[in-house]
């Protein structure tokens, strides 16, 4: 049973929202991303529709939002690269990726943009590969898929990324390619898939996700590491080195028995993880009491949306909604917690017999409400530190 909530209050709020911004991007409006990100202020939203577009460098909290999840592709445009940089080979070393940087203080949003593994051809021994790089801020991917044969599909420095479904993937058919690799990073995702390489040749398999000093904080993710296709070493699902990981809800999957589905040191606390498959020698994680959820899919304006929780029995579970995130450490969590200190409460829930509990919220029927983002701030427990899941959600369709 659903207890079923009314979000009244994201009327009057979306209300008092300060008038912003829409760029269009394709038939009817501009050419190209980057071509709105010229002329975008923080808080705007580029709307993008169905087609494929040219990499682009975003540095300012804006949203990119394709008008169908899926349909927009970014794929590396030898004509948008640095004048010269096409007959210069260091220069193009650094070529291929989107990047993303926003300043401290704003949130950079993508929705439903698709990063395919393609390959550009410039040279007779060069090649770009098409990938995404996020360097500073708060960057937030929401339905995205991220695929690459580069070193990685995704690399996070010195950023704090939120990712909700999608996928990153490393898809290097002859060399190892990492799906995500972070370092000084803060990672959260919800029901996100990850996976590295499996090449055909000698070459190394990829991981399914690197971290150096990074905390991971995932709930219902699916981790997958590569193997060599024509026999050959296997790689795990997660290697790291420092930091902190904290993981509900999840499978993490190694390449093959001859390898590890974990590998590393760091601070980790799993709860109601899968692991495997895994060769004699590989360590058991620490288990402990985390909060898991998962969601019906993506806010849909005139739907209601869905949280399934996972806790311990007989939990308290407290949800708080918002329209924005903000990351401050509380001693009330064992977890990094993103609900800024005005948001409302939006339910409260004990969980059965079995560690389940669940809540919906039906979101008001008005089409001012697409695009708006709403995340759900959960929390579970008996005794402090409480629990605290990732936050859920995303912007509404």
């Amino acid at each position: 049973m659903r207890p079923s909530h009314f979000l009244c209050p994201i009327l009057a709020v979306a209300v008092g929202l300060p008038a912003q911004t829409t760029h269009l991007v394709g038939p009817g409006g501009l050419p190209q991303i980057r071509s709105a990100l010229a002329i975008a202020a923080p808080g705007d939203t580029i709307l993008v529709q169905p087609g494929t577009y040219a990499q682009f460098d975003a540095n300012l909290g804006v949203q990119i939002r394709a008008v169908v999840p899926g349909s927009v592709q970014v794929v590396w445009d030898a004509a948008f690269a640095p004048p010269g940089c096409v007959n210069n080979l260091i220069c193009l070393s650094y070529e291929g990726a989107t990047r993303l940087a926003p300043p401290s203080g704003q949130t950079l949003t993508l929705v439903g943009l698709s990063f395919p593994p393609l390959d550009s051809t410039v040279s007779t021994f060069f090649v770009i590969r098409n990938r995404v790089e996020i360097t500073s801020g708060r960057v937030v991917l929401d339905g995205c898929a991220l695929g690459s044969t580069a070193q990685q599909a995704l690399r996070v420095l010195n950023a704090t990324v939120h990712l909700v479904g999608g996928s990153v993937a490393g898809q290097s058919n002859t060399g190892q390619s990492v799906g995500l690799r972070a370092t000084n990073a803060s990672i959260t995702a919800v029901g996100t898939f990850f996976a590295g390489s499996s090449p055909m040749g000698m070459a190394f398999p990829g991981e399914a996700m690197v971290l150096s000093n990074t905390s991971l904080h995932g709930t219902g993710l699916v981790a997958q590491g590569g193997r060599i296709l024509l026999g050959g070493p296997a790689a795990p699902a997660l290697s790291v080195g420092g930091g902190s990981v904290w993981l509900s809800d999840s499978q993490l999957v190694s390449g093959g028995p001859n390898s590890c589905p974990f590998v590393g040191s760091a601070n980790v606390v799993t709860a109601r993880c899968t692991f495997g498959p895994a060769a004699p020698s590989c360590q058991a994680l620490p288990t402990g009491p985390l909060l898991g959820l998962s969601q019906n899919g993506a806010p849909q304006n005139g739907q209601a949306f869905t949280l399934t929780f996972q806790a311990e029995p007989g939990d308290l579970v407290g949800v708080l909604w918002s329209l924005d995130l903000a990351t401050r450490p509380l001693p009330l969590f064992s977890e990094p917690w993103w609900a800024p200190a005005s948001a409302p409460t939006a339910g409260l829930f004990v969980a059965d017999a079995q560690g389940g509990a669940a809540g919906a919220w039906l979101l008001p029927a008005n089409p001012g409400l697409v695009g708006l983002p709403v995340w759900f701030h959960s929390f579970a427990g008996t005794s402090l530190p409480l629990s605290a899941a990732p936050p859920a959600g995303g912007v509404i369709r």
